[in-house]
């Protein structure tokens, strides 16, 4: 007569210890770790990180607007300065990024992020030099600026003009 030969279970409640050891946990990281954190600059900044600081930097740049509607940002610059806010605060998390990692890699090239923060840098100074906030921009700017005055100014003496020839025929057509 032959005998069944007993086989070990492998599922059910029945395990083998040796095959679970894999999942137990190993060194816990410490609250407020950043050990894995890379510079951020492609990563989706949540909306509560993102808010506050695109939020403040877009009330800074709009006080320093040179171009005003009244005392407030243009409705017109307004994407243009919100864009640049989100660009200052991506090369502000890189700049912190590299401050803690350094600029070279552990292979000592260096780091892919620089490339990045390079033309990030880039686009925020296009972006300033459209809203006339940098120096040669606001010149140039200044310059358009006074002509545009200029001409007002002249639209507003033709117009003062025109007031005072028509005031002055209606007492001639009185008095005459």
């Amino acid at each position: 007569m032959k005998r069944k030969r007993k086989t070990q279970r492998t599922g059910g409640s029945t395990r083998n210890p040796r095959s679970l050891a894999n999942l137990k946990r190993g060194n816990q990281s410490s609250p407020g770790n950043r050990s894995a954190v890379t510079h951020g600059a492609r990563a989706r900044m949540t909306e509560c990180e993102l808010k506050p600081k695109v939020a403040e930097v877009f009330r800074a740049l709009a006080e320093d607007a040179p171009v005003r509607e009244g005392e407030a940002l243009p409705n017109a610059d307004a994407p243009v300065v919100r864009m640049l806010a989100e660009a200052l605060v991506r090369i502000d998390r890189i700049a912190d990024y590299l401050d803690r990692k350094g600029w070279e890699g552990e292979d000592g090239n260096p780091r892919p992020v620089l490339g990045y923060e390079s033309r990030l840098r880039e686009h925020a100074l296009t972006l300033m030099r459209e809203l006339g906030l940098t120096p040669a921009s606001r010149a140039k700017l200044g310059v358009d600026l006074v002509r545009a005055q200029v001409v007002a100014e002249d639209a507003e003496a033709r117009r003062a003009r025109e007031r005072l020839d028509r005031r002055f025929a209606e007492l001639d057509e009185e008095t005459g």
